[in-house]
Order: C-alpha cells, then sequence, then structure tokens
C-alpha cells in the first residue's frame, strides 16, 4: 500500500496502483472481528477503484487490463463468508475493463447450428492442466467425456506441460497451448466456436479475468475448482457438488447452481 500511495501522488488514476492501494487482501486475519472490518474496507475500495479507474485511451485499458490480469481477489475467498455481492462488485470492475476493450463481445451469442449427429462442441480453459490439484479433481471432466458425443477443446495457458498434460492431450479432439495468453487470444478464443466454454478454476489464475468476462460461448460455465461464484454476468452456470453445496446454496451464486451427483470430482 505504501508503494502504491507513492505512485497515486503522481498519476492518481494508475490501476496497478489504485488496485494495490485499495484491494489488497490479507492472508490471515487475528479475529472475527478483523475479517470483517477488511470486507468494510474491501467494498469501500472497489467503489475508490471503479470512481477514479479512467478508461480514456488505448494505453489506459491497457494498463488496466494489465492490472486485473495481475492479480486476484484470491484471499478473500477464504474469509468463510457469503462472497456474492463483493464477488458482483468486482466482476463489475473487470467487465468494465474488459467491456471497454472489447465492446462486441458484451453481447449476446447465438447457439451455433447444429447439424444432425453434430457433436456438441465443449472447451476447458485452465493454467492447471498439469500434475496439479485441478487436474486431480477436474481432469477426469475432460479425459472421459464421451469422444461420440462431444468434441472436447482443452486450452492450457499454463507453461508447464507433464505427463498429466500429455494425458490431456491424447484424450481430446482439439489441444490449444498458448502459455503467451494476452489480448491476441480473446479473438482466438472466440474464433474456436465452442457450443459451451467451461472454467474449471476461474479465480485462482489471473488472466482469465481477461477472458471470463466476455460473452465467448453461448453457454459458459464456472465449475468449482475455485469454489467460489464469478459474479460475473456472462457466467451462466456454476457446476457444484450436490453432497457439498447446504440447503439454500443457490443464493451465494450468480450463476445458476447445478447440483452434480456426489462429489461431483473423479479422483484418480
Amino acid at each position: 500500500r505504501e508503494f502504491s500511495r507513492k505512485v497515486l501522488e503522481q498519476d492518481p488514476h494508475q490501476p496497478h496502483a489504485l488496485m494495490g492501494n485499495h484491494l489488497v487482501l490479507p492472508v490471515l486475519h487475528m479475529d472475527e472481528e478483523s475479517i470483517q472490518k477488511v470486507r468494510d474496507d474491501y467494498a469501500k475500495g472497489l467503489e475508490t477503484v471503479s470512481n477514479l479507474l479512467v478508461l480514456d485511451s488505448s494505453a489506459r485499458i491497457i494498463e488496466a487490463v494489465d492490472a486485473i490480469t495481475s492479480t486476484t481477489n484470491f484471499c478473500l475467498h477464504y474469509q468463510g463468508r457469503n462472497d456474492l455481492e463483493l464477488q458482483r462488485s468486482y466482476a463489475q470492475l473487470c467487465e468494465r475493463i474488459m467491456g471497454t476493450a472489447f465492446p462486441d463481445y458484451m453481447q449476446p451469442m447465438q447457439r451455433r447450428k447444429q447439424e444432425s449427429g453434430d457433436k456438441l462442441r465443449v472447451g476447458f480453459i485452465s493454467s492447471y492442466w498439469r500434475h496439479h490439484s485441478i487436474f486431480k479433481t477436474h481432469g477426469a471432466f475432460v479425459t472421459q467425456l464421451s469422444r461420440d458425443r462431444f468434441e472436447v477443446h482443452a486450452i492450457h495457458i499454463g507453461s508447464e506441460c507433464d505427463v498429466a498434460t500429455e494425458q490431456i492431450k491424447e484424450a481430446v479432439a482439439h489441444f490449444h497451448h498458448w502459455p503467451d495468453f494476452g489480448l491476441t487470444h480473446v479473438e482466438r478464443l472466440r474464433e474456436l466456436n465452442l457450443d459451451v466454454l467451461i472454467y474449471p478454476d476461474y479465480g485462482m489464475e489471473p488472466r482469465l479475468q481477461m477472458v471470463a468476462p466476455l460473452r465467448l460461448a453461448p453457454v459458459q460455465c464456472n465449475m468449482g475448482g475455485h469454489p467460489v461464484t464469478s459474479g460475473l454476468q456472462h457466467m451462466d452456470y456454476f457446476l457444484s457438488s450436490d453432497l457439498m453445496e447446504p440447503e439454500g446454496g443457490e443464493s451465494h451464486y450468480s450463476e445458476k447452481l447445478v447440483r452434480l451427483p456426489g462429489l461431483m470430482s473423479s479422483y484418480p
């Protein structure tokens, strides 16, 4: 915060510094009371950032995109509270930035006309298609979907590849490795012409905040590898576990909650 304030003295609208000063979160908390104060400060911080953020030039927009793809509000989600309203406010910040950069991709998207026998085109995007906890919990959705019914696309935006990556690569119809994931890939993702785009771990990888606020497929799903609502208007469904969701769990999600059977995961 101290360094961010020094930057803001020189440029009151610098996006990195705005987020660094107003949206930084502690990893640990001394007690329950301190958690509520952090949350109250965070809510005010979101309002301040939104009011001071300026997107009146291409340079400012690129700065803002760089800021939201450099960090997440990851630590907010471990406070044991209902994060829906704070997530919606944070999502609105991401949507405003990405909607300014790609206004055409904030519009509704028609479903692709499918011919008889045409397979459903499903994409899974993650930076953790490697030997990682996300691969362990969610990899089987990619490797075990019926090849007769689905044309599966795995989009790997991480730089590291290993044996788990090879398992993914061998199982899917199309494997896209984009370790240099950036603004040029927004259009490339849209051009895959997917029927469904699934984010297994939204909230963990900051670069996904560049694409998830946009409408890049007719159906878009959050999949709970990071089990918190996205708050995003274009995220349609949250795929969760029936055994893990409490009664009334729907009130924690901006997405439509889908309670998949059992633990949801097929853990190897």
